[in-house]
């Protein structure tokens, strides 16, 4: 795992290379092991290397043949070893063991057709320097973060929005469009990001930019996340069998790695089934010391049939000084609050030097595991229209009203319900099942721009790459297969959510039942029941808040958090503590 930073620019090679230093501060953290750069004007790259692949010869950027072909990378290839071998017999020498190397001939071999044989995480860069093209991509689930700006004559790429900033001529202005979205979503919405000028690459999309005219680009997509017209009822066994394979793939061979252990299911089943390969393992579990209902047990139980030593993060309300310093780690406003846990379960982990870490990502969109989706089948089988049926059940964070009247003017009309993006997944999925187009929400908005980013920044924050077995091609694949009943079944009058996955379980951790549900958000309704919280003395602050009154009326913030906390609307209240908190950071006018 590692991360870069590059740039395509004529002019001064002085002023660019002035702009590469100050990206790459921000890529330490990405990638401690090492260091590579790329001064051929007009393309500039920074690279900063984690070395968990041939940490001999894998640097970067890495060219070769001749060096017409380079490439930057950002992640893993895990079935790099299997595409080395055909490779070979294609006629290809390698110079090294990398995965690396292996995405970069994959491309000279097979084009842009190559990401589709790819079964990983990534953000890269391919340069052919004698065609004069760049290709810049992101993976199918968006796994990884990838984000570019054009600026006319100049074009920049980054596996991280904070790097991307320093490559501007100017700082960028906010896009208030954006920080809308944010208000009503917890993050921003793809392709935007909260500033004006700079884009996500999508999921399964990539970029392609001439070298000689960076103005002339082209965004396509290379992969989408598709539901089979068919769906079928799926051998929990076979499910398994493909999970066992993925994690193994995503188990280092040399290095061990932290199991991120809730006690929920996706977590157990994972724990569980690492227990039957080899390697090292440790598991790492967050619970909240000062909340009765925070109890570990379930998490304990697992990894001492898992044979897992575990190790704990407490967290407390006075943790929440922290939100501070988290505020910019993904470069703009993060309104998810298990951030907080998240971050502080990455510098335990970091604590035991372990670089990679296992984690559920991914589990509870591909095989509906959050309540909503029963909330919306209820309702589709009322009558209701699937658009209509999931606004009404999706998580409303704001009254869309009453903050409409709270705001500025030049604000509100920019207020766009949430649902409107998730139309366009409906709209364009309107002959597949209910469960099918629920699924494909949550994977194509929720995932890529809520949980994964979180995790990514959070732990490449201190230099441990995450990798989710749930989300390899295989694993969806089958995933994406299963009817209805293989997800949600009734069962003695009551729901079995994920019901292939319980049967995995079943299997593997007999003597412990199957659990409900369990995150890592933070306890916001028990802190905020606190008089003298951390949580309400943020609450305080919010009232009086010089940043908030750019996007809020001066004379109303008081009353509409007052009138938050009323309502018992706590993750709203947290949502306007992160953005008053990075707003006060980067101090925008």
């Amino acid at each position: 795992m590692c991360g870069f930073a590059a740039l395509i620019a004529s002019g001064a090679p002085e002023k660019h290379t002035r702009a590469l230093a100050a990206a790459e501060a921000p890529l330490v953290s990405h990638g401690p092991d090492d260091r590579g750069e790329l001064h051929r004007p007009p393309v500039y790259i920074i690279h900063r290397r984690l070395a968990l692949v041939d940490g001999v010869n894998g640097r970067q950027p890495m060219s070769v043949d001749g060096d017409r072909y380079t490439i930057c990378f950002a992640g893993e290839i895990f079935n790099h070893w299997s595409l080395r071998r055909e490779l070979i017999g294609l006629g290809h020498v390698f110079i090294s063991g990398s995965d690396t190397e292996v995405a970069l001939r994959a491309w000279i071999q097979w084009g842009d057709e190559c990401l589709r044989r790819f079964d990983g995480m990534f953000s890269l860069l391919f340069l052919d320097w004698l065609t004069r093209r760049a290709l810049f991509a992101r993976d199918q689930f968006g796994i990884k973060p990838a984000v570019f700006s054009n600026m006319g004559r100049r074009f920049a790429f980054s596996s991280s929005l904070v790097a991307l900033r320093s490559l501007l001529p100017q700082y960028p202005q906010l896009d208030t469009g954006a920080l809308c979205d944010y208000l009503l979503n917890q993050a921003t919405v793809a392709p935007r990001t909260i500033y004006k000028g700079v884009e996500k690459l999508l999921p399964g999309h990539f970029v392609r930019v001439n070298l000689d005219n960076p103005d002339h680009y082209e965004v396509a997509r290379w992969a989408g996340i598709e539901v089979p017209s068919h769906s079928q009822c799926t051998d929990s066994s076979i499910l398994e069998a493909a999970i066992r394979r993925s994690l193994r793939a995503r188990q280092p061979d040399d290095q061990g790695s932290a199991i991120l252990l809730s006690g929920g299911l996706d977590s157990g089943v994972l724990a569980a089934i690492g227990a039957q390969l080899p390697g090292k393992r440790q598991a790492f579990c967050v619970h909240f010391p000062e909340i009765e209902s925070s109890d570990p047990k379930r998490a304990v139980a697992v990894a001492n049939a898992s044979g897992l030593d575990l190790h704990f993060v407490g967290l407390r309300d006075s943790d929440m000084d922290a939100l501070d310093d988290l505020s910019d780690i993904t470069g703009e406003p993060f309104g998810d609050d298990s951030l907080l846990p998240t971050f502080m379960l990455a510098q335990e982990v970091k604590r035991h030097r372990f670089h990679v870490a296992i984690s559920g990502d991914g589990a509870d969109e591909l095989f509906a595991g959050y309540d909503l989706f029963k909330r919306w089948l209820a309702s589709c089988d009322r009558g209701d229209s699937g658009l209509d049926a999931w606004a009404r059940v999706s998580n409303k964070y704001f009254d869309l009203t009453q903050l409409a009247g709270a705001m500025n003017p030049q604000f509100s009309p920019q207020l766009v319900s949430p649902n409107v993006h998730e139309g366009r997944t409906f709209s364009s999925n309107r002959d597949v099942g209910h469960l099918s187009v629920a699924r494909l929400v949550r994977l194509t908005h929720t995932l890529p721009d809520i949980m994964l980013r979180k995790m990514d920044a959070a732990f490449m924050f201190h230099s441990i790459e995450t990798r989710p077995p749930y989300l390899s091609s295989e694993v969806a694949r089958i995933a994406l297969k299963c009817d209805d009943s293989s997800l949600l079944r009734l069962i003695d009058g009551g729901v079995v959510e994920k019901a292939i996955l319980v049967s995995i379980w079943q299997r593997c951790l007999s003597a412990i039942p199957p659990p409900a549900k369990i995150g890592f958000n933070c306890p916001l309704f028990a802190w905020a029941a606190i008089e003298r919280s951390n949580f309400r003395r943020r609450i305080d602050r919010l009232k009086s808040s010089s940043e908030l009154r750019m996007i809020f009326h001066s004379g109303k913030i008081a009353a509409f958090v007052d009138l938050l906390l009323s309502q018992g609307r706590v993750k709203a209240l947290w949502i306007l503590m992160a953005l008053d908190a990075w707003l006060a950071l980067r101090k925008f006018s």
